[in-house]
Protein backbone atom coordinates (compact mmCIF):
# COMPACT_ATOMS: atom_id res chain seq x y z
CA UNK A 1 0.00 0.00 0.00
CA UNK A 2 1.40 3.39 -1.06
CA UNK A 3 1.26 6.45 1.20
CA UNK A 4 0.84 9.62 -0.87
CA UNK A 5 3.33 12.43 -0.22
CA UNK A 6 1.56 15.70 0.57
CA UNK A 7 2.10 18.23 -2.21
CA UNK A 8 2.20 21.27 0.09
CA UNK A 9 5.70 20.25 1.29
CA UNK A 10 7.06 20.83 -2.18
CA UNK A 11 5.16 24.04 -2.86
CA UNK A 12 5.57 27.60 -1.50
CA UNK A 13 2.86 29.61 0.18
CA UNK A 14 1.12 32.19 -1.91
CA UNK A 15 2.60 35.71 -1.86
CA UNK A 16 5.97 34.87 -0.23
CA UNK A 17 8.10 34.03 -3.25
CA UNK A 18 11.64 32.62 -3.38
CA UNK A 19 14.11 32.88 -0.43
CA UNK A 20 16.29 35.40 -2.30
CA UNK A 21 13.28 37.60 -2.89
CA UNK A 22 12.38 37.40 0.82
CA UNK A 23 15.92 38.46 1.75
CA UNK A 24 15.79 41.41 -0.68
CA UNK A 25 12.43 42.48 0.72
CA UNK A 26 13.70 42.27 4.29
CA UNK A 27 16.85 44.26 3.38
CA UNK A 28 14.77 47.01 1.77
CA UNK A 29 12.52 47.19 4.83
CA UNK A 30 15.50 47.39 7.23
CA UNK A 31 17.13 50.09 5.09
CA UNK A 32 13.96 52.16 5.10
CA UNK A 33 13.65 51.86 8.88
CA UNK A 34 17.33 52.73 9.33
CA UNK A 35 16.98 55.79 7.12
CA UNK A 36 13.95 56.92 9.11
CA UNK A 37 15.87 56.54 12.38
CA UNK A 38 18.95 58.32 11.01
CA UNK A 39 16.85 61.30 10.00
CA UNK A 40 15.17 61.28 13.41
CA UNK A 41 18.58 61.19 15.12
CA UNK A 42 19.90 64.00 12.94
CA UNK A 43 16.79 66.03 13.68
CA UNK A 44 17.21 65.49 17.43
CA UNK A 45 20.91 66.48 17.28
CA UNK A 46 20.09 69.57 15.22
CA UNK A 47 17.33 70.67 17.63
CA UNK A 48 19.53 70.04 20.70
CA UNK A 49 22.47 71.86 19.13
CA UNK A 50 20.29 74.81 18.17
CA UNK A 51 18.86 74.92 21.69
CA UNK A 52 22.34 74.81 23.27
CA UNK A 53 23.66 77.53 20.98
CA UNK A 54 20.65 79.68 21.76
CA UNK A 55 20.65 79.24 25.53
CA UNK A 56 24.36 79.31 26.34
CA UNK A 57 26.07 82.62 27.11
CA UNK A 58 29.51 83.38 25.75
CA UNK A 59 32.00 86.01 26.80
CA UNK A 60 35.56 87.19 27.30
CA UNK A 61 37.44 88.56 30.28
CA UNK A 62 40.58 90.65 30.59
CA UNK A 63 42.28 91.90 33.73
CA UNK A 64 45.24 92.26 36.06
CA UNK A 65 46.53 89.69 38.54
CA UNK A 66 48.75 89.97 41.60
CA UNK A 67 50.49 86.66 42.26
CA UNK A 68 52.62 85.44 45.14
CA UNK A 69 54.34 82.18 46.01
CA UNK A 70 54.42 80.84 49.54
CA UNK A 71 57.75 80.70 51.36
CA UNK A 72 60.48 78.13 50.74
CA UNK A 73 63.60 77.17 52.68
CA UNK A 74 67.02 77.65 51.08
CA UNK A 75 69.32 75.30 52.96
CA UNK A 76 68.81 76.60 56.52
CA UNK A 77 67.37 79.99 55.52
CA UNK A 78 63.82 81.03 54.69
CA UNK A 79 63.05 82.87 51.44
CA UNK A 80 59.97 85.06 51.14
CA UNK A 81 58.68 86.05 47.71
CA UNK A 82 57.19 89.42 46.82
CA UNK A 83 53.87 89.81 45.02
CA UNK A 84 54.26 90.13 41.24
CA UNK A 85 51.99 91.92 38.79
CA UNK A 86 50.71 90.25 35.65
CA UNK A 87 47.74 90.08 33.30
CA UNK A 88 45.27 87.52 32.05
CA UNK A 89 42.69 86.95 29.33
CA UNK A 90 39.90 84.38 29.32
CA UNK A 91 37.19 82.98 27.06
CA UNK A 92 34.20 81.35 28.71
CA UNK A 93 30.78 79.79 28.23
CA UNK A 94 27.99 79.98 30.82
CA UNK A 95 24.59 78.40 31.33
CA UNK A 96 21.59 80.71 31.83
CA UNK A 97 19.63 81.29 35.02
CA UNK A 98 20.15 82.82 38.47
CA UNK A 99 22.34 79.84 39.41
CA UNK A 100 24.69 79.10 36.52
CA UNK A 101 27.85 77.20 35.64
CA UNK A 102 30.71 78.90 33.84
CA UNK A 103 33.54 76.98 32.12
CA UNK A 104 36.52 79.03 31.02
CA UNK A 105 40.01 78.84 29.51
CA UNK A 106 42.34 81.49 30.94
CA UNK A 107 45.87 82.46 29.91
CA UNK A 108 47.75 84.11 32.79
CA UNK A 109 51.12 85.84 32.78
CA UNK A 110 52.18 85.67 36.44
CA UNK A 111 55.50 87.51 36.05
CA UNK A 112 58.85 86.59 37.63
CA UNK A 113 57.49 84.76 40.66
CA UNK A 114 60.88 83.41 41.76
CA UNK A 115 62.63 86.77 41.67
CA UNK A 116 64.64 87.24 44.86
CA UNK A 117 66.21 83.78 45.05
CA UNK A 118 69.40 85.17 43.54
CA UNK A 119 69.79 87.44 46.58
CA UNK A 120 70.24 84.35 48.77
CA UNK A 121 72.50 82.38 46.43
CA UNK A 122 74.18 83.25 43.13
CA UNK A 123 73.81 79.67 41.90
CA UNK A 124 70.08 80.10 41.31
CA UNK A 125 68.76 82.09 38.33
CA UNK A 126 65.45 83.81 39.05
CA UNK A 127 64.87 86.13 36.08
CA UNK A 128 62.28 84.06 34.20
CA UNK A 129 58.54 84.48 33.73
CA UNK A 130 55.88 82.02 34.83
CA UNK A 131 52.78 81.53 32.68
CA UNK A 132 49.72 79.41 33.36
CA UNK A 133 46.79 77.97 31.46
CA UNK A 134 43.88 77.79 33.91
CA UNK A 135 40.55 76.01 33.45
CA UNK A 136 38.03 77.36 36.00
CA UNK A 137 34.64 75.72 36.51
CA UNK A 138 32.58 78.13 38.61
CA UNK A 139 29.16 78.05 40.18
CA UNK A 140 27.72 81.57 39.95
CA UNK A 141 24.78 82.89 41.95
CA UNK A 142 23.08 86.07 40.74
CA UNK A 143 20.87 88.25 42.94
CA UNK A 144 18.21 90.70 41.79
CA UNK A 145 16.96 91.81 38.35
CA UNK A 146 19.01 91.11 35.22
CA UNK A 147 19.78 94.79 34.56
CA UNK A 148 21.72 95.11 37.84
CA UNK A 149 22.86 91.89 39.52
CA UNK A 150 25.41 91.26 42.28
CA UNK A 151 27.17 87.94 41.67
CA UNK A 152 28.90 85.47 43.99
CA UNK A 153 30.99 82.68 42.50
CA UNK A 154 33.19 79.79 43.62
CA UNK A 155 34.68 76.66 42.07
CA UNK A 156 37.76 74.57 41.27
CA UNK A 157 40.53 75.58 38.87
CA UNK A 158 42.78 73.27 36.87
CA UNK A 159 46.27 74.64 36.15
CA UNK A 160 49.01 73.94 33.63
CA UNK A 161 52.28 75.79 34.27
CA UNK A 162 55.04 76.76 31.83
CA UNK A 163 58.41 78.35 32.64
CA UNK A 164 61.60 78.76 30.60
CA UNK A 165 63.92 77.52 33.37
CA UNK A 166 64.33 73.77 32.77
CA UNK A 167 65.75 73.08 36.25
CA UNK A 168 62.65 74.54 37.90
CA UNK A 169 60.15 73.18 35.38
CA UNK A 170 60.97 69.56 36.20
CA UNK A 171 59.98 70.23 39.82
CA UNK A 172 56.80 72.25 39.16
CA UNK A 173 53.61 70.28 39.78
CA UNK A 174 51.68 70.43 36.54
CA UNK A 175 48.84 69.87 36.14
CA UNK A 176 47.77 71.12 39.55
CA UNK A 177 44.51 72.06 41.24
CA UNK A 178 43.41 75.34 42.80
CA UNK A 179 40.27 77.07 43.94
CA UNK A 180 38.63 80.35 42.97
CA UNK A 181 36.07 82.60 44.67
CA UNK A 182 34.95 86.17 44.18
CA UNK A 183 32.34 88.85 43.74
CA UNK A 184 31.02 90.68 40.70
CA UNK A 185 28.39 93.13 39.53
CA UNK A 186 26.51 92.64 36.27
CA UNK A 187 25.15 95.52 34.20
CA UNK A 188 22.93 94.39 31.31
CA UNK A 189 22.04 96.51 28.28
CA UNK A 190 20.02 94.54 25.75
CA UNK A 191 21.88 91.34 24.98
CA UNK A 192 25.23 92.68 26.24
CA UNK A 193 26.47 92.26 29.80
CA UNK A 194 29.30 94.20 31.44
CA UNK A 195 30.66 92.44 34.54
CA UNK A 196 33.45 93.91 36.71
CA UNK A 197 34.78 91.31 39.15
CA UNK A 198 37.21 90.79 42.02
CA UNK A 199 38.47 87.21 42.33
CA UNK A 200 40.92 85.24 44.44
CA UNK A 201 42.61 81.97 43.50
CA UNK A 202 44.64 79.74 45.78
CA UNK A 203 46.58 76.54 45.37
CA UNK A 204 45.08 73.33 46.72
CA UNK A 205 48.08 71.27 45.64
CA UNK A 206 51.67 72.50 46.13
CA UNK A 207 53.12 74.60 43.33
CA UNK A 208 56.59 73.07 43.75
CA UNK A 209 56.36 69.30 43.79
CA UNK A 210 59.30 68.31 45.98
CA UNK A 211 62.76 69.29 47.11
CA UNK A 212 64.77 71.07 44.43
CA UNK A 213 68.58 70.89 44.27
CA UNK A 214 70.45 73.33 42.02
CA UNK A 215 74.21 72.99 42.19
CA UNK A 216 75.02 72.87 45.90
CA UNK A 217 71.81 74.70 46.91
CA UNK A 218 68.84 72.80 48.34
CA UNK A 219 65.39 74.42 48.01
CA UNK A 220 62.65 72.94 50.17
CA UNK A 221 59.00 74.09 49.80
CA UNK A 222 56.82 74.38 52.88
CA UNK A 223 54.08 71.77 53.35
CA UNK A 224 51.43 74.32 52.32
CA UNK A 225 53.57 75.95 49.60
CA UNK A 226 51.22 77.25 46.88
CA UNK A 227 50.60 79.96 44.30
CA UNK A 228 47.93 82.47 45.33
CA UNK A 229 46.49 85.28 43.23
CA UNK A 230 44.19 88.28 43.44
CA UNK A 231 42.53 89.41 40.20
CA UNK A 232 40.80 92.58 39.06
CA UNK A 233 39.00 92.02 35.79
CA UNK A 234 36.16 92.99 33.56
CA UNK A 235 34.07 90.65 31.44
CA UNK A 236 31.86 91.22 28.43
CA UNK A 237 29.07 88.68 27.93
CA UNK A 238 26.86 88.06 24.92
Amino acid sequence: MRIPVPLFIRSQPQGIGTPSRCIRTLAVSVTRVARRHIWVMLAVVWIAGSHMAYTQKFGATIGLNFDQLSDIDIDDRKATFDSKNGWHVELWIETPGPISFRLGARYKDAGMLFEGLNEHTSEVQDNFDVTLLEIPLLIRYKIGPRAFQPIIFVGPVGRMTAISNVEFLSHIRTPSIGGEAGLGLQFAVGSLRLIPEVAFTWGITNFIEDQLVIGSVKLTPNESQALNSAMLRIAIGF
